[in-house]
Parts: C-alpha cells; structure tokens; sequence
C-alpha cells in the first residue's frame, strides 16, 4: 500500500501537498435529468383466483418491453381466502429504458386503473391496495420501489409487496399500473487534485501493540477500472453512504478516490470485512484501508561494495561513509534503476584528466587523444601537480557513475551497469591543457561514432585562455548538441568562480578554467535545456561547498550536489585502498550525471530537456515527516542567491515512475 504514514524520516518521495482540502463534502445525490416513463402495455398485471389459497398471474413479456421500465414477478403471488380476502403480489421493476434511472421507480395505480373481469361489471373498487406507500389528491394508490440507489441498464430493483384486498364476489381483475423514473446523472464525480491526511487519530486502530502500525476505521482508497461507468461509481457512493474527501490522480489509470464512511466499528475485522466488500463491487479494481501511521518499507537495494560490507546496515549508517549517498537517496533510486534491470542504458562520456587504473570499472572504454598520454601506471607530474589525488581523479569521478555494485570491492555507482568512453586530456595549464581543437578533431567524432548521448566533465578539467581555444571548446559543445536534442551535458561549477551573472561569465576572460567556464556559459544561454550547469552542497543541503560558483539568471547554476564526504574509487597504491573520501564539485557533477543515466534507462524515450527536468523537479519532491506522515516541503540551499535545490535521485526517478507510463514501479510498498 503506497499511502502510509512512515516512522522512518524521509523516504517519501510521493506527489502529496501541504495545500488545505476544502473539506469534506456529502455527495449530493445525482442530479434527475430525464423523466422515463414506461409503456402501459409494460406494467400491467392480471390476476385469477382459482382456488382458497391459489391464484396465477400474469405479467408483461419481457421480450416486448426492450425500451422501458417493466414490471415483472418477484415470486409466485400469495392469497388467502380466510379470512380476510387478502392477495399479495411480488414484483420488481425491470430497467430495460436504455438508461440508468434514479430510483427510486414511482408506481402509481390510479382510482380507475383496476379492471374487474369475473364477474363482469362488477367496480374496480372491489380490489383494495392496502400498503401503498402514499395517497395522491386523486385517490389513487402510490408505491415507491427500489430504494434510494441507481438502477443500471439491465438490471432489476429488490423484491416489493403489492397487498390488496380483494372483496367478493371478485374471481380475476387486473391493473393498469403508470411508472415513471428520473434518469441518473451517470457522469463520475470530479476526482479530486490531492488529498491531506487529518491529524485527527479517532476512528483508528492499531494494529500492533507497541501503535507503530495504525490503521483508520472509515478512510479507505477505491481504485475503478477503466471499463467502470459513472453510474457504478455513483451507485457504490450511494450504498456506503462514502464521502470523497480526496483523490490520487497519480495512482491508477483513472486515478483514485479517497473515501470516508460511517465508522464500521473498533475491530480490524470491521475494517478489513470492508475492504473485502468494497473490492467486490461492481466496476472496482481495487480497494484498501488507509494507514494513518506505518513502517515504511522502500523498495530499496544496499549494496555490498568494499568498506560497506555490511549491507543495508553499513548504508543505513550515519556516519560520514554514506553521508553524500544518502543525502540524494541513492539505496532508493538502486531500487527503482542500477542499469541492470532490463533498460538500455546510455552510453556515458567523460572529460577528465588522466585514468591510470581501472580497478572497478570493467565496462569503461578509454581514449587518449593526446599523444604522450599515459593511462595505465605511469604517473605523470607537470607544472608541480603531482600527488595521488592527480592520479585517481578520473578514477573517482568515473566511479560515482560506473563502479560496478555488490562486488565487495570499491563503490557501487549509480549506474553501475552502464557503459562508459573516458577521455582522458591532461592537466589543466597553458602547456598540457587539452586544446579545443583536440575535443572537436577527435573527441566529437569519437562521441557521435560511441553514441554517447550524456557528457560530464570535472572542475579539474580546462581548455587554454586564448580566443581560439575558447571558439574551439564553444563549437565542440555546440556541434554535440545540435546532433541531437537528446545528448545532454553536465558542467560543474569551479570552486573559486565568482558568483555572476551567466551573461557576465560568458563575455569575461580570465584564467585557463575561465576559459572554459566562458565556452560553456556562451552554449548555455543558446542550449539551457541540453546543459545542467552543477553546484556543490554541504552535508544537510545547508550551504554551497567551499567557494563553490553560482551562475545567477536565466540558464543559471540549476542544481546543487554534495561536494563533500563523498565515497568514490580510489588508486590503491596511492591511498592504501580502493575506496575514498572526496571533496569537491567534481564529484558533485558525476552525480547529477548519474542520476541523469539512471532516468535515461528507464526511459530512452527522454529528450535532453525532460531529464532536466525531472531532476529539478525530483530535487523538490517532498519528504514524509517520521511522526505525523504529512508531507514536508523541500527546502533551497543556503547561502545561495538564487532557489537551487540539492539533488534527490530517487524523488527523480520516483516522480518519473508515476508520470511516465511504461517506466518500472519505483517507490515504497
């Protein structure tokens, strides 16, 4: 059941709001709309008492009366000579009109509709109703049949007792009854936009001793099916005498009602007996109790991968190990997409530096445009950049997307069953720096040959200062882009860019990494929706990382990602494991990457755009609160001039399962 109210914070990503209901409101009973009066020859009865006890009937043929109300015999009639000349007649009404009617149905006998055959001449007054259910002004008889409900096409009401007395010398007669009925508005009720569970704990039972699971009396969830008709809709609301005082358009292909009915009583048998009802009604798909408090139990994976050996525990746990992971939900989102569930994953371009061993990365193709480049063991030291973090920064930006999960070794990535090409360019200064001519001679090509459809570079990675390098790196992007609206880039913001504007950054020169900032800034404003420009988050989503940039304005910075305690690969030789902890916003950048992978797998059909998308929505999804369940509004980042939002791969993926028709089930139970 997907509406619980959780003791574990946060594990909500669902579509519910904080806005007030407007109340619950009685469903007023459908609107008549047309009046439905059956053909005389369909509601007359005839009648021949034939012995003290025995009588025979006779009523109109069904087979004659396809277009209309008709009246038919319940059970065989019953007459009673001693001692008080009593006969009782069993009907129904039979709704044959081609529309649902309203009932109840009128039955009116008028002062001269009995007809008195034997003997002969004898008045129609002789047979005397006795239990009509009103009198008109014209002294003729009135029985209401049916109830209160609506009576489809087809179907027929509950029994009624016609009673008469017949007075001597009376042997056969018969009636020539009027019916009439009001159409019935057979029109569903409007399904509300939302609905906010009340506080309010009566007309609750729990259904566990320490209250951890408590269950509501009289809210329940009704899901129809899509063959269901306005009138069996209509028709349930009116048996249980239901209140709509909600609805869940994201849940069904119709969406779901939320009702409220007169409490049932204090057991779980009570509840459950209702529940068992509800589903058996015609035109209903499915039905269930609402939970006012439960334990969530996401659809979740955990990982066994190098320090977190432990599983679920060592990713539950609250230290700084899984503080970045589980910052963006990722247990959940490998719930809902690792790459490894059927989709058809895109393939991943990275632009980095160098990549000199490929300890859990078994998928990754890599390419060295550069002549010279060394990939493999070799260290390469230039301009005094030198050290084990050189060496393994490719490594850790690949692994938050690539590493291979629950292999006991290293990190699992996000997409850890997705293909990746790692470009690796050199280090960024005037000499090394991988010039744009490179990236539009052979990378591009590389990219469209590779298929690549998703790019993601690091802050560590710059083209050279000059006009020329800035034009080559600008056309480079361009070119990737235009070839199709479906390839997306993802930039990270360098910690020490200043907080401008994204026209002032696209027109001002600067250093080497500026440089690339200005490229990328200048394709931004033209392609804001093929281009996720990345900030970095503190643990919390408290503030932006370090320095970390902001390109304020139109096609500004539009996502925030840790960039601290983040768990990524590592060169063994350098840091004595497979595994460390990084810092920075190139790290930040891979995960929205990732997240953008995971969304591409579960539909390939996403353009560029609607991956943007759905990460900057997923990014504001609401979260549950642990004690009241109610839904809790996301919160920007601090310290930020504009609204930015920190990452939520599951809120992005969860949204996308609910919107996007096909895509996997993605979400709690």
């Amino acid at each position: 059941m997907w509406l619980m109210a959780g003791v574990v914070a946060g594990l909500c990503g669902g579509g519910c709001t904080d806005e007030d209901p407007t109340g619950p409101q009685r469903l007023a009973a459908p609107a008549a709309q047309v009046l439905v009066t059956a053909d005389t020859a369909c509601v007359r009865a005839r009648f021949d008492l034939t012995g003290p006890t025995t009588v025979q009937t006779q009523f109109p043929e069904r087979t004659d009366c396809a277009t209309s109300l008709v009246l038919i015999r319940a059970q065989p009639a019953q007459w009673a000579q001693s001692p008080n000349r009593q006969l009782r007649v069993f009907v129904r009404i039979l709704n044959t009109s081609g529309a649902a009617i309203q009932l109840p149905v009128r039955l009116y006998l008028s002062p001269t509709g009995t007809t008195v055959d034997v003997p002969s001449g004898t008045p129609g007054s002789k047979v005397v109703p006795l239990n009509a259910d009103s009198t008109d002004a014209g002294g003729g008889k009135i029985w209401f049949l049916g109830g209160t409900s609506v009576l489809a096409v087809g179907d027929s009401t509950a029994l009624d007792t016609l009673g008469f007395n017949v007075q001597s010398p009376v042997d056969q007669a018969r009636w020539q009854f009027q019916a009439t009925a009001m159409s019935s508005d057979t029109a569903p009720p409007t399904l509300p936009e939302n609905w906010v569970p009340s506080q309010d704990s009566a007309n609750t039972i729990a259904i566990d001793v320490a209250r951890k699971v408590v269950v509501r009396r009289d809210v329940f969830t009704v899901e129809f099916s899509i063959a269901a008709t306005g009138t069996q809709i209509q028709a349930l609301l009116s048996k249980y005498q239901a209140t709509v005082i909600g609805g869940l358009p994201e849940f069904g292909p119709r969406g779901t009602y939320v009702i409220q009915i007169p409490d049932p009583g204090p057991t779980l048998g009570a509840v459950d007996s209702v529940v068992i009802a509800l589903r058996g009604e015609p035109g209903v798909f499915t039905a269930d109790r609402i939970y006012y408090r439960n334990v969530l139990r996401p659809r979740a994976r955990f990982p066994i991968d190098g320090a977190l050996v432990a599983g679920r525990a060592a990713w539950s746990d609250t230290g700084r190990t899984t503080l970045a992971w589980r910052a963006i939900r990722a247990t959940q989102a490998w719930g809902c997409e690792t790459g490894l569930y059927g989709g058809s994953g895109p393939h991943i371009g990275i632009l980095d530096l160098t990549l000199d061993s490929l300890p859990d990365l078994p998928v990754l193709r890599r390419v060295a445009p550069r002549s010279g480049m060394v990939l493999d063991t070799a260290f390469l030291a230039h301009s005094g950049i030198i050290g084990s973090a050189s060496r393994s920064h490719g490594l850790a930006v690949s692994g938050i997307m690539t590493a291979v999960g629950d292999n006991s070794r290293g990190i699992a990535g996000l997409v850890w069953g997705s293909t990746g090409v790692f470009y690796g360019l050199g280090f960024r200064d005037s000499v090394s720096a991988a010039p744009g001519r490179v990236l539009r001679r052979q990378v591009l090509p590389d990219l469209q040959a590779s298929g690549v459809r998703l790019l993601v570079t690091s802050a560590a990675f710059g083209v050279a200062s000059d006009s020329a390098g800035v034009a080559d790196y600008r056309a480079f992007l361009e070119q990737w882009l235009q070839s199709s609206p479906n390839n997306l880039f993802v930039y990270p913001m360098d910690e020490d860019s200043s907080r401008a504007s994204l026209t002032t950054v696209a027109s001002t020169p600067d250093s080497n990494r500026a440089a690339s900032d200005r490229a990328v800034a200048q394709v931004a404003l033209v392609r804001p929706d093929q281009i996720i420009l990345v900030a970095g988050s503190r643990p919390g989503a408290r503030a932006f990382w370090g320095r970390s940039g902001f390109w304020n304005g139109a096609g500004g910075t539009a996502i925030a990602a840790p960039a601290e305690s983040v768990l990524t690969l590592a060169h063994v030789p350098d840091f004595g494991t497979d595994s460390r902890l990084a810092a920075g916003t190139s790290y930040a950048a891979p995960m929205v990457a990732g997240v953008a992978a995971q969304l591409m797998t579960m539909d390939s059909t996403l353009t560029a755009a609607q991956v943007k998308d759905y990460i900057l929505r997923g990014a504001q999804e609401p979260l549950l609160d642990s004690l009241t369940g109610q839904p809790v509004q996301r919160q920007p980042v601090s310290g930020a001039p504009g609204t930015v939002y920190q990452l939520d791969a599951y809120g992005s993926l969860s949204l996308l399962s609910r919107e996007r028709p096909g895509t996997p089930i993605c979400g709690s139970d």
